[in-house]
């Protein structure tokens, strides 16, 4: 058992890194696929471009491992970071993040986790590497985890407020949190050419559908198990209510797969709106699925990133999403988008009926989107801002493990 817990495997193709160059270890310990995985392969390719050496650790045979393998990127799998046997957590992550480290001559640690970041720092004897965690939720971070690292990124303005107001209520130093965009594929969404123009027959010979003569809206989601945190019965009933109550039918497409699939399709046919709701499954054919889309729906509740904004924003289709998520970074309320109070259903079906209504403003907040997208989420920009940040990190004093009361 104790063999098994500390294994480490290199999955090594022709992606080797640059010498002189900065050497990124980034770290993703979750089993799942959705947002924050891709952004750790953005990242990895951004990275790239700029000529550093970013190299992920991941779980072996997670949707990530598997999907880097896929795409040819070097990178090492474990068989656990974390784990907790009869109520005692170990941290076998520490010793991978150890021996990486001392391999590679890592000059940063990135971590996506408080978890993560609290694991690799107990791998860490001397000072270099230094240690970063990317903050994608608007959630309280422990002292702990605070102390531990050498600097935090946050994706939006508010979670960066929220982090400063918690350390200084903490007397902790505030100086190394900053606020920075995702990274994402701009590339993929500015240079999208649809297979067809004739929105009916994409769907009918890519997925078997035959859409009603209604309008479309499009949600890209997994189906985690936890059904609250994408929070699809929020929209369902909100469905229910538009097309029941006030006779506003419209239809979604759902992109994305997971556990809770099957529950989500018997809740369907529990509010009578199954003939409204068409289940894509996984699809790679998400950005014609958006471009198809009259507006798109983002309801969860517990969103971190929010790039599927950006992405639909490069495609000059809005989007509406919940408050108090990673979505309001990039969504200036009926400016390029519209925000709904989170968790409630009167709020997301209102704004629904908004833009239903309203086809012209749908468009014209699309074409903010895309306009705002491009002019302030640029990867070219913020890659060298992530660079900038990781620099000033490493030249900034030695971190120092707090000494017990």
């Amino acid at each position: 058992m104790i063999k098994k817990f500390y294994e480490l495997e290199y999955i090594g193709f022709d992606n080797k890194t640059q010498p002189n160059n900065l050497n990124v270890l980034i770290v993703c310990s979750t089993h799942v696929l959705g947002g924050g995985e891709m952004y750790v392969i953005n990242v990895y390719n951004n990275l790239l471009k700029k000529g550093h050496n970013p190299i992920p650790l991941v779980i072996k045979n997670a949707p990530l491992s598997k999907l880097l393998k896929e795409k040819k990127i070097s990178h090492y799998q474990c068989n656990y970071f974390r784990k907790t046997i009869h109520g005692i957590t170990l941290h076998p992550g520490a010793r991978h993040v150890k021996k990486i480290c001392k391999k590679e001559n890592i000059d940063i640690i990135q971590c996506g986790e408080e978890g993560e970041s609290n694991t690799a720092r107990r791998g860490l004897k001397h000072n270099k590497p230094k240690l970063i965690l990317v903050r994608q939720i608007p959630e309280t971070l422990k002292p702990k985890t605070h102390r531990n690292t050498d600097g935090i990124i946050s994706i939006t303005q508010t979670i960066t407020k929220d982090l400063k107001n918690k350390a200084r209520a903490h007397k902790l130093s505030t100086k190394n949190i900053v606020t920075m965009p995702p990274l994402f594929n701009q590339e993929k969404f500015i240079n999208f050419v649809p297979t067809t123009s004739h929105r009916d027959l994409f769907f009918r010979k890519t997925f078997n559908i035959n859409l009603k003569p209604i309008p479309l809206v499009c949600v890209v989601a997994n189906m985690y198990k936890d059904v609250h945190h994408k929070n699809h019965p929020l929209l369902f009933k909100a469905m229910q209510k538009l097309i029941f109550e006030q006779n506003k039918p419209f239809q979604v497409v759902l992109a994305g797969d997971g556990e809770s699939k099957q529950y989500l399709q018997n809740l369907t046919k529990e509010l009578r709106i199954n003939n409204y709701v068409h289940f894509l499954g996984f699809t790679d054919k998400t950005p014609e699925v958006v471009f198809h889309s009259d507006f798109q729906i983002v309801p969860s509740s517990k969103e971190a990133l929010g790039i599927i904004v950006i992405e639909a924003a490069l495609l000059q289709t809005a989007t509406i999403g919940a408050t108090n998520t990673g979505v309001t970074g990039f969504i200036n309320h009926k400016e390029t988008g519209l925000l709904f109070e989170n968790n409630n259903i009167d709020d997301l079906a209102e704004k629904i009926k908004v833009l239903l209504d309203d086809k012209t403003l749908a468009i014209t907040l699309g074409k903010n989107a895309y306009t705002f997208v491009r002019s302030n989420f640029s990867p070219e920009i913020t890659i060298g801002k992530y660079v900038e940040f990781y620099q000033d990190v490493i030249n900034q004093q030695p971190f120092q493990k707090p000494h017990r009361p």
